[in-house]
């Protein structure tokens, strides 16, 4: 997306927050995000043919891997030691995108706590950028509805960065809604704080 077509409030919040880092402060603001388990019946997206949806498993984490190798393949590992589940969309046996769900807490590094009984928490959502604009996303997150539906789950969050344009406009049209707006802030060799700025109406 081209900067003239980033809202100003976003441009300006980025420049805000490149500033602090020059001052060894950590700045990230960001959304709770409350996700809708039921969109509109016009958000419903098939897979092509070459595509399936699939749960993924200890067998599979060297394509996780793959798929984003910036990222710790061991906590991937732990993450299912935990219990946490991951879902993908493969085409023939390769793994293209995937995404995890967490039905113990929230697990980010700016926001913390213990989920209900029935809430959910998607996190780290990553497509091939070799097959984005195929709708693999979205599909793959309506599929993800599916799974938190099925097992009870009625109340399914996720965190959005708060200047992430494009994402909040995706989850916007799944029918997502803002719950909080806070920032997490921590100086160099400090404490993380993190600050609530914003409560929205549900």
């Amino acid at each position: 997306m081209s900067a003239a077509k980033v809202p100003l409030r976003f441009r300006i919040t980025n420049q805000f927050v490149r500033q602090l880092q020059r001052l060894h402060v950590v700045c990230r603001p960001f959304l709770i995000t409350r996700e809708d388990l039921y969109p509109d019946e016009r958000t419903s997206i098939e897979l092509n043919s070459d595509y399936r949806f699939c749960a993924l498993d200890e067998t599979d984490l060297p394509q996780i891997h793959n798929l984003r190798p910036e990222m710790d393949v061991e906590r991937y590992a732990e993450f299912m030691r935990v219990g946490y589940k991951c879902f993908g969309i493969k085409r023939n046996d390769e793994l293209i995108a995937k995404m995890w769900l967490n039905f113990r807490d929230f697990n980010s590094v700016m926001y913390q706590r213990v989920l209900e009984d029935d809430e959910i928490y998607l996190f780290d959502a990553y497509c091939n950028p070799a097959y984005r604009g195929q709708n693999l996303a979205p599909c793959l997150r309506l599929r993800c509805y599916e799974q938190a539906r099925a097992l009870g789950r009625q109340r399914i969050y996720s965190i959005t960065d708060y200047t992430n344009h494009a994402a909040r406009n995706f989850k916007a049209k799944l029918g997502a809604r803002h719950v909080e707006l806070s920032v997490m802030l921590r100086v160099r060799g400090g404490r993380k704080r993190v600050i609530t700025l914003r409560r929205y109406s549900m």
